[in-house]
């Protein structure tokens, strides 16, 4: 029996030997194909990164560029609240110059007319309700120009910057 098992021991010891040495090759085939397959997923993940990277960049661009435009529209309404402040001081201006004008006239009605002087009871409130009435449409005037310059400043920025801003 030994000498049986002597004469086919080389028989069955040879297959095992063969099968490892094909376990070994195919291990190292499956070592190389998931090197494949690491070195693919991590071009992929490089690719995927420099895609992101161009992203956020490109969007940080487009950002930088909007915040700019909006900082130059803000610049531009505060250059026109500016001219509009100076209108309204002129305006100021010419309402002052204007009442001192009816203070004149109505001293020299005064000069000339002596019942308005005495106090005639039709004069004085005649002309009190004309100075009433002046220096009302002039107040009233004053605040309409200011609130329609400020209206006609932030509706105009508002559409600039909604044109500057809407995606092309």
């Amino acid at each position: 029996m030994t000498s049986i098992i002597r004469t086919l021991l080389p028989y069955a010891i040879l297959p095992l030997i063969a099968s490892v040495i094909a376990w070994g090759i195919r291990g190292n085939m499956a070592n190389a194909e998931v090197a494949k397959i690491r070195m693919a997923h991590s071009e992929q993940l490089t690719e995927w990164a420099n895609a992101s990277n161009k992203a956020a960049t490109e969007a940080l661009a487009t950002s930088t560029q909007r915040i700019e435009t909006l900082e130059g529209l803000k610049n531009d309404a505060i250059a026109q609240r500016e001219v509009a402040v100076a209108d309204l001081d002129r305006v100021r201006t010419t309402s002052n110059r204007l009442r001192a004008e009816y203070d004149k006239i109505y001293r020299d009605s005064l000069r000339r007319d002596p019942s308005l002087a005495d106090g005639s009871p039709a004069a004085p409130s005649t002309t009190g309700m004309l100075a009433h009435m002046l220096s009302r449409a002039i107040d009233r005037a004053e605040l309409l120009a200011g609130i329609a310059d400020q209206s006609r400043i932030a509706g105009l920025t508002c559409e600039r910057a909604y044109d500057a801003l809407r995606v092309k």
